[in-house]
């Protein structure tokens, strides 16, 4: 088809307004909260008090989660063609179609990607502007897989936003963690440490002393009454002898007595 040299294609008409993307600070402060969160079961997370988000945090997490679930709504025909005629425009290759082949491939664009947010095709456009889809050769125009390709991985990316604002504002608040002590109180548990140690080892050797005099006088109560039972024995002892002398006493008389006779026999 031979290009009309007097054509030129029309410039892009004007590009709704895309959902600007988190500041840095911002950005980094809801990393260092996801980073914080704990499981407790599938679906349900906590985060300690020191880690979460204030009041105002809060607020304006919940807008922008607001506004990203807003952006993922499928976007009309109309402003997503709008869109990648602007983005179709940027490259001199395209420019130099004639009418009727320009909008033939800015159609097949659209169908490639009509299903998707419009937020979504709008951040896969700028993204390829700035060549950062790093399997793709940004310096060319992308065919209609390339960019739905690209524009699925910018609505990837918009519900894992979109679910870490979630879990962070849906998550139970745990207890503070306690203050990290000063030195103050460093020094004042190290002394109370070491008197502590001290009374210790004084009630260890005022033990020992009281064990050792226990046992001195355990010693001599048990030597007093081995005493004692030697005592008694002896004393039984000497009963037990005296009984038999006697009883051997009392059977000599009675074999010395003299024999009486019947006088009346």
């Amino acid at each position: 088809m031979t290009v009309p040299s007097t054509w030129k294609p029309d410039l892009p008409r004007t590009v709704a307004e895309t959902l600007p993307a988190m500041p840095p600070a911002a950005r980094d402060r809801l990393d260092a909260m996801v980073k914080a969160m704990k499981e407790e079961a599938p679906g349900q997370y906590s985060i300690s008090r020191a880690v979460a988000p204030t009041d105002d945090e809060r607020r304006g997490l919940s807008q922008r989660r607001r506004d990203l679930q807003q952006a993922m709504e499928l976007g009309c025909r109309t402003a997503i063609e709008d869109r990648l005629h602007g983005f179709a425009f940027g490259f001199g290759t395209l420019r130099a179609l004639d009418r009727e082949t320009f909008a033939a491939t800015l159609k097949v664009m659209v169908q490639a990607v009509d299903h998707l947010p419009y937020e979504a095709v709008s951040r896969a456009c700028l993204a390829w502007t700035k060549g950062q889809i790093r399997w793709a050769n940004c310096r060319f125009p992308p065919d209609a897989p390339e960019l739905a390709r690209a524009a699925e991985e910018a609505l990837g990316q918009m519900r894992m936003e979109e679910r870490e604002l979630r879990i962070v504002l849906g998550a139970k608040l745990l207890p503070a963690p306690p203050p990290k002590p000063t030195q103050e109180e460093r020094d004042r548990a190290a002394a109370d440490a070491t008197a502590l140690i001290a009374s210790i080892a004084e009630a260890g050797r005022r033990l020992d002393e009281d064990l050792s005099a226990a046992a001195h006088r355990g010693s001599n109560a048990e030597h007093l009454e081995h005493v004692r039972r030697f005592q008694a024995a002896e004393t039984e002892r000497k009963a037990r002898i005296a009984e038999m002398r006697q009883r051997a006493a009392s059977t000599a008389g009675d074999e010395a007595a003299p024999v009486r006779t019947n006088p009346a026999a």
